[in-house]
């Protein structure tokens, strides 16, 4: 219980705020339309009886990157739906009309509700090359792409013109048009988060206790036998092999062989050779398999990230 309690935070009066807002709209509109109400932004709305309603400024105290990542997610659960690709106006579902008619504390993980550092960085590139873009072109900026798409952009981070594609709001012409200079700040922030990820990983595995687990991996004791010399739990030594195997400290394939059954590790090594960048979501949905098995496998058949070397340069 003390886990939900600073890991989770509850976002029922803001769904209440947020459904209520778009049953009371004659018209649907987008997150940010929504937001401006909600934190009662009169200048930026287009009809002044919006400030009259019961929900006008009614979530002031909330940030608009807040809210928006609460409407993303009630959209995820399915309380809200998109109406349209290209504007992202929304409209409230069957479960969020029952939710509405008999409130339940809705709980989400405070980490859903934030952006990273990389997320904002990203946001405040591609704002800077829809700004350019308009700029060159003489057209407003949300004819470039909208806010919803760029939204869209910063959560699926499309690395080529066919993903791109996939985007909302965007079609082949789009993709092609304004995508070299979308994927290439894309691309860019990618490579930043992964040299600071190989620096942050070189520093954790130099800790003494991960050279611990390594010593005692190393003189060949099994994971469990690990787990009670060292007072922890085996998910943690496997977490700790996990990070020193990334690292290029020790080789993992061979314990992975004997630890996933020869067919399972087959039949999830060949998935994931066949794609890059597959999430293990998507692979737990294709193959059934659990994530920890998945995570095996996948590590079984890739590369090693990066190299000591690489490591040090890096930092």
């Amino acid at each position: 219980m003390e886990a939900i309690k600073t890991t989770h935070v509850s976002i029922t009066e803001e769904t209440q705020e947020i459904l209520k807002t778009i049953l009371l709209l004659e018209e649907s509109y987008a997150a940010n339309y929504l937001i401006n109400i909600l934190r009662g932004k009169k200048q930026f709305l287009k009809q002044l009886c919006h400030a009259e309603y019961e929900t006008f400024d009614s979530l002031a105290d909330r940030s608009g990157d807040y809210l928006r990542n609460v409407i993303h997610f009630l959209v995820q659960q399915h309380y809200l739906q998109v109406q349209d690709s290209v504007y992202g106006r929304l409209s409230t579902t069957e479960k969020g009309i029952t939710f509405l008619d008999a409130p339940k504390e809705l709980r989400v993980r405070k980490r859903d509700l934030r952006r990273s550092t990389y997320d904002y960085l990203l946001l405040t590139e591609l704002r800077k090359v829809r700004r350019n873009l308009s700029q060159e072109q003489s057209i407003a900026s949300f004819r470039i792409f909208t806010d919803y798409s760029l939204d869209s952009i910063i959560r699926e981070k499309p690395t080529d013109v066919n993903s791109l594609r996939l985007v909302p709001g965007f079609g082949e012409y789009k993709a092609n048009r304004y995508g070299p200079a979308i994927l290439k700040v894309v691309q860019e922030v990618l490579e930043r988060k992964k040299q600071d990820d190989q620096i942050r990983l070189l520093k954790k595995v130099r800790r003494p206790s991960y050279q611990q687990v390594k010593s005692l991996f190393e003189v060949g004791l099994s994971e469990a036998a690990i787990a009670r010399k060292r007072m922890i739990k085996p998910q943690s030594v496997r977490t700790t092999l996990l990070d020193l195997h990334r690292a290029g400290e020790i080789d993992l394939r061979h314990w992975i062989e004997t630890t996933v059954e020869k067919e399972v590790l087959q039949k999830g090594s060949n998935f994931f050779l066949k794609a890059e960048n597959i999430r293990l979501k998507d692979a737990y949905e294709a193959l059934g398999l659990d994530y920890d098995t998945l995570r095996l496998c996948r590590l079984y058949v890739s590369k090693l990230s990066f190299s000591q070397e690489e490591l040090k340069a890096a930092s």
